[in-house]
């Protein structure tokens, strides 16, 4: 411990700051979703823990930077995500640094999900691996099509949420400028995303994980109580200062639910229209 805090502080004069932060990180932590499923608020509660520095998504920072800059969604292929992380764990603090990563901002970058966690495990120590997962999947559509109507993809509190309601064209659901699927066909990409999750993170490396329905929406204190178990922090007071926008049923958030309806019917994907949460 006494050579530990020597050469921390011989560190502290010689290399520049964003080397001696590295030194002193005890791990990483990385979540995966989809979107729309609770992770910035479970990502909150975490960054309470004085021992953390929450870092949210920060490949979609960089994906709306470089839009805003002009660039297109097809010129980030190749963009290096490695290159991407190390910049932000050279400028942050913290003995645990987290941050999370959906699916389709990976895929944007060019970059598989093996192919990153391979990365992140040679360039990074003691990195734990968290999957957030949301089994309706068609709430997390739907939900994904609102925040980018109102431009509201959280509420805090004493905030309003606006009354807002989609169409959900079946055959043509666009998330973002440019990236068209068919909706059955967006839920089954969705599908194969995690379950392709749960064997890399989950069964390979046994990573921790997480559902919206069982950890994050009766209270997300419960994933953040989950998840500083799995990462072995201490418990820590939390104070939760975000909310859902969209709580209603998912019937009544889409405008065409019978054309919905229609599409989904056989398919095994229709219950998602029915639930309530």
């Amino acid at each position: 411990m006494a050579g530990d805090k020597r050469l921390l502080a011989l560190a502290r004069r010689v290399l520049p700051m964003k080397f001696v932060r590295r030194l002193r990180r005890r791990g990483h932590i990385v979540m995966f979703h989809t979107g729309r499923v609770g992770s910035t608020v479970v990502g909150d509660l975490v960054g309470q823990n004085a021992s953390v520095y929450w870092d949210g998504e920060i490949y979609n920072r960089y994906i709306e930077e470089h839009q805003s800059n002009g660039g297109t969604l097809e010129e980030l292929t190749g963009h290096d995500e490695g290159a991407i992380l190390q910049d932000c764990l050279g400028q942050r603090g913290g003995a645990y640094y987290g941050f999370e990563a959906s699916f389709a901002q990976l895929n944007l970058l060019g970059t598989t999900l093996t192919s990153f966690v391979e990365g992140l495990e040679s360039d990074l120590r003691n990195v734990h691996f968290v999957l957030l997962e949301r089994r309706n999947l068609l709430r997390v559509i739907v939900s994904l099509r609102i925040g980018r109507q109102t431009g509201k993809m959280h509420l805090r509190p004493g905030e309003k949420a606006r009354s807002a309601r989609v169409v959900l064209n079946p055959s043509d659901v666009s998330l973002r400028p440019g990236i068209v699927r068919p909706l059955v066909d967006l839920i089954a990409h969705y599908t194969q995303c995690v379950t392709e999750a749960q064997q890399v993170l989950i069964a390979e490396r046994g990573g921790l994980h997480l559902t919206f329905e069982d950890d994050v929406a009766a209270g997300p204190e419960r994933a953040c109580r989950r998840l500083c178990e799995y990462v072995g922090l201490p418990p820590h007071d939390v104070t939760v200062q975000l909310r859902r926008t969209n709580p209603q049923p998912v019937r009544d958030l889409i405008e065409n639910v019978e054309e919905v309806a229609a599409a989904l019917a056989g398919t095994g994907f229709e219950w998602m229209l029915n639930e309530d949460g």
